[in-house]
């Protein structure tokens, strides 16, 4: 293969081949990487970060207009991954997992590979395992926060309708009460947010967006006003306050995930896709301090 392919060299960034196809012929389902040793490359992280950036996260869906149903995405990496690297560090696995890879491909090319390959299989089943045991116990305890609750919401409708008593009441919720607060909190110390690195680039592609956006409105261009917007947000959702005026926008895209960096534990990890603002808190500097 290095006769035929010659010497390992990493491709160009995908963005600009995935949207360009998008523009021509509408979006694709599915993402199909001819590449048989991603996880070789010393832009590993940069290139998993850009898949999941282009929506190609775990449960991703895609819709299309002939479409009654929205269809499952997926990525695959069609030759195959290297069994070797895979057994070097269990990151390699944790990010594959941060996309939707269907199926895993690992490379079995001769016999030499036997004991990597069948330590990779292990490792990609343990971490399947793992997961799909977390979902499951998490999915229990929901059900069961979900039954306490509707118990408690019942002896409460007893009672304002006068078939119980104060004291019966309480006799009857103290022990619900106790049992949802102790499954809220398994919930709480069961929940680890994923964690997802910020493409490199971003920040760069932001300034450059913001850039534009900001010629075109000193140049009253309201086309490409429009156009360096939307790079920036795929939705805004607003949510009333309690007080008049008072409000909160939830912001969905680039732009989000950018604002959460600055409050991330570490400069290259955000934890979560979307971000609240609300009304009176600065936003302007917040934005374009980056």
């Amino acid at each position: 293969m290095p006769k035929l392919e010659g010497a390992q060299r990493d491709a160009t960034p995908l963005t600009q081949f995935v949207q360009s196809i998008d523009q021509l012929y509408g979006a694709k389902r599915d993402l199909i990487l001819m590449d048989n040793n991603v996880v070789a490359s010393a832009r590993f992280k940069e290139i998993i970060a850009e898949i999941r950036d282009l929506g190609f996260t775990p449960g991703a869906k895609l819709k299309r207009d002939h479409e009654r149903v929205p269809s499952q995405r997926r990525v695959d990496f069609n030759q195959g991954v290297d069994a070797r690297i895979l057994c070097k560090d269990p990151m390699y696995l944790r990010e594959l997992a941060s996309i939707c890879l269907s199926p895993l491909r690992i490379a079995f090319d001769h016999l030499g590979l036997k004991g990597p390959y069948e330590r990779a299989i292990r490792y990609a089943r343990e971490l399947a395992d793992h997961r799909a045991n977390a979902v499951r116990h998490r999915a229990q305890l929901e059900r069961d926060l979900a039954e306490t609750e509707g118990r408690l919401n019942r002896q409460l409708d007893l009672y304002e309708t006068n078939v119980i008593t104060r004291e019966k009441l309480k006799e009857r919720i103290d022990g619900l009460e106790t049992r949802a607060a102790a499954i809220r909190n398994e919930l709480a110390a069961s929940e680890v947010p994923t964690t997802y690195t910020v493409h490199p680039r971003a920040v760069d592609l932001y300034r450059e967006i913001v850039g534009r956006l900001h010629s075109a409105l000193a140049d009253d261009d309201a086309q490409a006003a429009r156009e360096a917007f939307r790079g920036l947000l795929d939705g805004v959702t607003f949510i009333p306050g309690n007080g008049k005026g008072q409000f909160q926008l939830e912001l969905h895209g680039r732009l989000a995930a950018l604002l959460e960096a600055p409050n991330a534990k570490t400069p290259q990890a955000i934890t979560a896709c979307g971000v609240m603002v609300g009304a009176g808190i600065g936003f302007e500097p917040m934005t374009f301090r980056l």
